[in-house]
């Protein structure tokens, strides 16, 4: 995928394999209304040409009216122990901690296909918006979903192109090139029309010889 200096300026920056992982920090919709998103100092992206990678925020959306306000510690057995911390119920990376100085507390409660209880972590020891098996802390992807986890994936918005359109570039937006125009041809008038005025002063006041 190929990015570019702007929405509008039509200079490659840098170029993407299809598969890599990338934050996006703002997005921007042109005059035909497609999204734009940028990625540091990479450049600028369609969107049209990204899939949202699914996290914490994504699963809380998606099961906004399945998570309960509850608010709890972990169970006291497992202090000191290696607990796993998932970025949503069902992820495939999680972090191994050690609870070994206080027990991490959680402030939403949710119930998973299998019917096991996970508790959401907003802070834990730099560990932030994370997921915990209230039933089974200590279990790993293989305990907890022997099966395989439940697939949870963003759905992808198709970007609707023009007809006939093969690849989305940056666009000038004409309207910005007109007042542009309009805008250094009242400059150029107006300095004509000093220059103008000056050198009629200029010849009015000239003494006599």
């Amino acid at each position: 995928m190929i990015l570019y200096k702007s929405p509008e300026l039509e200079v490659v920056t840098n170029t993407w394999k299809n598969g890599e992982t990338v934050y996006i920090s703002h997005t921007y919709k042109d005059a035909r209304g497609i999204e734009w998103g940028v990625c540091d100092d990479a450049g600028w992206a369609p969107m049209a040409y990204m899939e949202l990678v699914y996290d914490s925020i994504s699963f809380a959306e998606e099961f906004a009216r399945d998570i309960a306000e509850e608010r709890g510690t972990l169970d006291e057995q497992y202090m000191g122990r290696e607990i796993y911390l998932w970025e949503y119920p069902g992820a495939t990376r999680e972090n191994i901690i050690a609870a070994e100085h206080a027990l991490p507390e959680y402030t939403g409660v949710y119930v998973d296909e299998s019917g096991r209880r996970w508790g959401n972590i907003g802070y834990y020891y730099g560990y932030r918006d994370k997921w915990v098996c209230l039933d089974d802390p200590t279990a790993n992807a293989d305990g907890l979903y022997p099966d395989g986890a439940p697939q949870r994936r963003t759905p992808h918005k198709e970007q609707k192109l023009s007809p006939g359109e093969q690849r989305i570039s940056p666009s000038v937006d004409k309207r910005d090139v007109v007042w542009t125009v309009v805008l250094v041809l009242a400059v150029t008038a107006v300095t004509a029309v000093l220059l103008w005025v000056l050198r009629r002063r200029g010849a009015t006041h000239r003494p006599e010889a």
